[in-house]
């Protein structure tokens, strides 16, 4: 029996989303949508209760969007003007909707890049944007856009293993650099003997320099170095390990080592990684190389799936409480001293989960993933901001 290509990515990306939520995580969706279904794509941020109680900050320091059905929010990156783009997941057209939002919550443009797997989304020096998925090609085949500040698809770069019909492969993680930037394509489905993931390096028109094909299993994150030097992170081949690598800034593999617990990058500062204790039921964060003197203990509510830590602009951390009823929200600054820590309800509906977390230059906290009815229904994507802490 054939298998939509199309059906497969979903089938494989659902389950690692709910798989958060029933850990403890609701769905979102842009306020103002209707959540049986409508889209308001352009609705502006409006009625999310702030912490104390009260509504919408009058200048728009604390806003949220909720989307409609069958979405989610998987990517966001902040702006040096203090906004945020998003990565909104549209289930039903299999389509990526990538958003720009003022610091105020006003939408300021929307393109569909025509992407249909998860994406993953950052930042160029320049103000540019560069986001990676796949696309359509008789099979799903990874593919990296740029585009500009303004929302205008620069450059593309599809990447050449061809597809068929039960192929399905796309671009697991990127990282930039101010010259080029190194994306992670991980293979399902394609042919035997193709590598389980792949490493490669394009420059900032998105034409590829080099490839490393070394992966045999799957390897899910990558950082680049301030000097250009790659690191990548992959399952170990021992159960609850991870295997961090290093690379040259040509690609030539340099070191590994075994790293003994699960184990991730911030998500935008590759000097920091952080791994989940579940015997101390806390998030560790540790310095790389340049900041090796950061090591500390974040607690962590024991009910908490999927933490998320990112180290640019201090460091934050979300999960749920509750049993997923709650969003548990705990900001610190980058040497680790906690500013402060909120538990709050979901925005409409009963569960909620987070996908990705973000810090504003300002201190301002954006949250987004998606939330749900109990028991578990069509996920609603949301995006939320926090105000700077006091």
């Amino acid at each position: 029996m054939t298998t939509d290509h199309r059906s497969l990515c979903v089938a494989q990306t659902i389950p690692l989303l709910l798989s958060g939520l029933l850990a403890c995580t609701p769905l979102p969706t842009k306020l103002g949508d209707d959540l049986t279904g409508g889209d308001s794509d352009t609705a502006a941020g409006t009625g999310a209760e702030s912490d104390s109680g009260e509504g919408l900050d009058p200048d728009g320091s604390e806003w949220s969007f909720m989307l409609p059905a069958e979405t989610w929010v998987v990517s966001i990156a902040t702006m040096a003007d203090g906004g945020v783009t998003a990565i909104e997941h549209r289930q039903e057209q299999y389509e990526q909707r990538v958003t720009r939002y003022a610091a105020d919550g006003t939408e300021l443009w929307q393109v569909d890049i025509g992407s249909h797997s998860i994406g993953r989304l950052a930042t160029l020096p320049d103000g540019a944007l560069v986001v990676g998925g796949s696309v359509d090609d008789g099979g799903l085949r990874a593919a990296v856009w740029r585009l500009s500040s303004a929302g205008a698809v620069e450059a593309t770069h599809v990447h050449p293993l061809p597809g068929d019909a039960q192929s399905n492969a796309h671009v697991q993680a990127l990282a930039v650099s101010s010259d080029g930037m190194a994306y992670l394509v991980n293979n399902y489905g394609i042919e035997e003997g193709t590598p389980g993931s792949e490493l490669w390096w394009v420059d900032l028109e998105l034409e590829p320099q080099w490839s490393w094909t070394g992966f045999d299993g799957r390897a899910d994150q990558v950082a680049v170095m301030p000097a250009g030097e790659i690191r990548s992170m992959e399952e170990g081949s021992m159960p609850g390990t991870r295997l961090l690598r290093g690379f040259t800034p040509e690609g030539v593999p340099a070191w590994n080592e075994v790293l003994p617990r699960p184990t991730r990058f911030a998500n935008d500062d590759p000097l920091v990684y952080s791994e989940y204790s579940e015997e101390l039921q806390a998030t560790r964060v540790h310095g790389v190389e340049g900041t090796l003197a950061l090591d500390f203990v974040i607690p962590s509510p024991p009910s908490a799936g999927g933490i998320i830590v990112t180290h640019r602009n201090g460091l934050a951390t979300v999960g749920t409480v509750d049993f997923g009823h709650q969003l548990s929200v705990t900001q610190f600054d980058a040497a680790g001293v906690q500013l402060r820590e909120l538990v709050r309800p979901p925005l409409a509906l009963d569960l909620v989960a987070p996908q990705d977390l973000a810090i504003a230059p300002d201190g301002a906290i954006y949250i987004s993933g998606f939330e749900l009815t109990e028991p578990p229904g069509e996920p609603h994507g949301f995006l939320l901001k926090l105000p700077p802490p006091a």
